[in-house]
């Protein structure tokens, strides 16, 4: 495995899986914030990190922070409809 996704693995089985697709998202998020999104993305089921890889990979590197901010404000209850919503633009 390459260094990218030699870290990923060692994120767990769950988050290694998705961290391909996620990269985008996770690779350079601020140190502040790297602890709570990855318990965010833990608490998600496969199939939201799934819609989070594809929204990940289509949002420019510019606006990731803003996506990242709107991901941990959203609740999990809501993350679906949010998921959906984002997906849907």
């Amino acid at each position: 495995l390459d260094a990218a996704q030699r870290a990923g693995w060692r994120l767990g089985m769950a988050l290694g899986s998705d961290y391909e697709k996620l990269h985008p998202l996770v690779a350079y998020v601020p140190a502040e914030q790297r602890l709570t999104l990855l318990a965010a993305l833990r608490a998600m089921r496969s199939g939201q990190r799934a819609g989070l890889g594809v929204l990940a990979q289509r949002t420019p590197p510019q606006e990731r922070q803003a996506l990242r901010e709107e991901l941990l404000a959203t609740p999990l209850a809501e993350r679906d409809a949010w998921l959906e919503e984002k997906l849907g633009q």
